[in-house]
């Protein structure tokens, strides 16, 4: 009776680890909920919303908004000091821990800095104090332009990114009800894939001067226990930054070259 229980138990693990090795799941990188994207929406709302009550048709406020937005000119052809501001990602991520993302951060920022430097477009680049940020607000575009007044720069990069994966098994999995297989195995494909978005703004008048998007991929073939999920995501995240740095540095050379 004991022998039977126990294959019952085993019978019942191997089955739930075949189950979670030949399931495919994927999650796409998605802006839907961004703060990047609700930044930049927000100004247009606000505004939209400001002139309500004028007795403006929905049609003319519209049109006011889209008149105010093509009038905006910038201050200089290219900002000479700017700064760095990286917005947190909205969407769920597989890195735990705090260690991580401090290490994550310190390594992107400074590929970003170092890009931007070497470009020879900007004569200063520094990243944006989060002490200059207003306290216990969600930021938008006018609190982010007036915090980097307050660092006496001219330009700002905002900037998030982020993430998903993309998990199938392969026919190595069969091999999964088996203890050994388990964690011998190569039977789980796994992608992790990263987006990530900037804007370059005019601090003087909120003119953006540059949209920039990038994109990168990592991926794993491993047994299913040995997936490194975390380790995935922290290197497809450091590379979709340091290609938006290279893609900045690129823009800014070419929004300083002489018009034709």
């Amino acid at each position: 009776m004991t022998t039977n229980k126990a294959f019952v138990v085993l019978a019942a693990l191997a089955a739930a680890w075949l189950a979670a090795g030949c399931a495919s799941h994927t999650r796409m990188p998605s802006y839907e909920q961004s703060q990047l994207r609700l930044m930049i929406s927000s100004e247009t709302v606000a505004t939209v919303h400001a002139v309500e009550g004028r007795g403006m048709g929905a049609e003319e406020q519209v049109q006011r908004e889209v008149d105010r937005l093509l009038t905006l000119k910038p201050a200089a052809r290219i900002p000479a000091h700017v700064v760095l501001y990286e917005l947190p990602s909205a969407g769920p991520t597989e890195i735990k821990s705090s260690l991580k993302w401090l290490s994550l951060r310190q390594e992107t920022s400074k590929a970003m800095k170092a890009a931007l430097e070497q470009s020879g477009i900007f004569a200063q680049v520094d990243s944006l104090p989060e002490m200059l940020m207003p306290a216990g607000e969600t930021p938008d575009l006018r609190s982010v332009r007036i915090a980097a007044a307050r660092a006496q720069a001219d330009g700002v990069l905002i900037y998030s990114t982020e993430t998903g994966y993309d998990y199938r098994a392969n026919g190595w999995a069969l091999f999964y009800p088996t203890l050994i297989g388990l964690f011998a195995a190569p039977g789980s494909d796994l992608s992790s894939m990263a987006v990530s978005k900037a804007v370059l703004l005019d601090v003087h008048t909120g003119y953006i001067y540059a949209v920039l998007e990038s994109y990168a991929q990592k991926s794993q073939c491993a047994p299913y226990a040995a997936l490194d999920w975390e380790g995935l995501e922290y290197a497809v995240r450091r590379g979709v930054l340091e290609a938006l740095a290279q893609e900045a540095a690129a823009r800014a050379k070419s929004l300083a070259a002489p018009e034709r």
